[in-house]
């Protein structure tokens, strides 16, 4: 059993994994797109995605196993070490076939790490605190993205992807040192639930758990959409460049998943419910997604103020699902934990492949919004009876 302040050092460096793991995930995330097209046609993109997505999702079914066998520790250390190969790879590889191959890998391994950071974080949270600790992350996770989209685009403007792709790489070389350096002796928690089939039926007979996941879905599904599609809207609507929107409109409008956060997550421990704030974020996004891909004659500026109000929706709805399933589960359900870790990756399956169905149907991106749009008041009906942890 840990002590109060050896958990609370160990929450620290998990902390600082959190900035590092947010730099590695996002440096590339918004113009990977735009580097698998120079291999690829655009209407096979979306398949790339859905499949990069099926597989992560189908390994995450078994990561509770794994990490129950093995210790949370030993998998993390092999997921960052396959992850850094693959994505490093990504640096000179011109084979389109290698290339897939390392793209899946290192988004796979990206996913996988996503569910054992949560899961230190959950492990070494203190009781009561969950709500500030998980704005904490969340702020932190953010700061990192922030920073991320600002280097992609001077990364880009000055250099090249292959040194885009080795930075992001080499962002996982001081994960693995802290790692290896302060986790090696901590003992995994008595896990339940180690089942990921168990977990699904959990989540799918509570009724809250549930419409949170849903809502998370949706939200998941809005990030996926906007990070491969919105460059594109904007270029076609109002001719802005993708370094434009890299350098100026996406780190503004980033700027609410730093500033709301932690706020949010005080005020979810110590004042109000989490469905109230829920209902909003959903609402808007729901506007944002019917309204975006018609904006046209508009300045940068409107342009960025826009998508500034759709992030601070975003903050509501991500806030507020994850702080109230942490409230909900502790760390030894570790498989539960894992398949909520894992909706990023079912939206990276759902959203590119109805995506891909829409294109080659002959239909504009705008459908692509409007399908999301749907997705988001279907979630906003099972909210309704959704009851608060206060």
């Amino acid at each position: 059993m840990l002590d109060k302040n050896k958990k609370k050092h160990l929450l620290m460096i998990s902390f600082i994994i959190s900035i590092l793991y947010a730099l590695h995930f996002a440096i590339p995330l918004y113009v990977t797109s735009t580097y698998l097209a120079n291999f690829i046609q655009t209407s096979y993109i979306g398949i790339v995605y859905s499949f990069m997505g099926l597989f992560s999702f189908l390994l995450s079914m078994y990561l509770g196993r794994f990490v129950k066998k093995y210790h949370s520790y030993n998998t993390s250390l092999l997921i960052l070490l396959i992850g850094f190969v693959s994505t490093l790879s990504l640096s000179f590889l011109t084979e389109t076939w290698m290339i897939v191959v390392a793209f899946v890998l290192s988004n796979t391994c990206s996913f996988l790490f996503f569910s054992i950071l949560n899961f230190f974080i959950e492990e070494f949270d203190s009781d009561g605190e969950t709500g500030e600790t998980r704005g904490i992350f969340l702020t932190l996770m953010n700061v990192g993205i922030l920073f991320a989209a600002l280097s992609a685009g001077q990364i880009l403007s000055l250099y090249s992807f292959s040194v885009l792709w080795t930075i992001s790489a080499a962002c996982l070389i001081p994960i693995m040192f802290l790692i290896r350096h302060n986790y090696a002796h901590i003992p995994d928690p008595k896990f339940r639930n180690p089942s990921m089939l168990s977990a699904v039926k959990h989540v799918m007979h509570n009724k809250n758990i549930f419409a949170v996941f849903l809502a998370l879905l949706s939200l998941e599904c809005f990030f996926v959409t906007m990070s491969i599609y919105a460059p594109t809207v904007l270029k076609n609507n109002l001719d802005i460049s993708l370094e434009t929107y890299l350098s100026f409109i996406l780190p503004f409008a980033l700027i609410p998943f730093v500033v709301f956060p932690y706020q949010l997550g005080v005020i979810a421990d110590k004042r109000y419910g989490e469905k109230e704030m829920l209902v909003i974020g959903i609402i808007m996004l729901i506007i944002i997604g019917i309204v975006f891909p018609n904006i046209s004659n508009v300045s940068m500026l409107t342009v960025a103020l826009f998508l500034f109000i759709s992030r601070i929706a975003a903050s509501l709805v991500e806030s507020m699902c994850t702080i109230y399933f942490y409230k909900k589960v502790n760390a030894g359900e570790i498989s539960i934990i894992a398949l909520f870790s894992s909706i990023r990756v079912i939206a990276y399956i759902i959203m590119p492949l109805f995506s891909s169905v829409i294109l080659y149907s002959g239909l504009s991106i705008a459908y692509i919004f409007y399908f999301l749009a749907l997705m988001m008041i279907y979630s906003l009906y099972k909210l309704k009876n959704l009851v608060d942890t206060k």
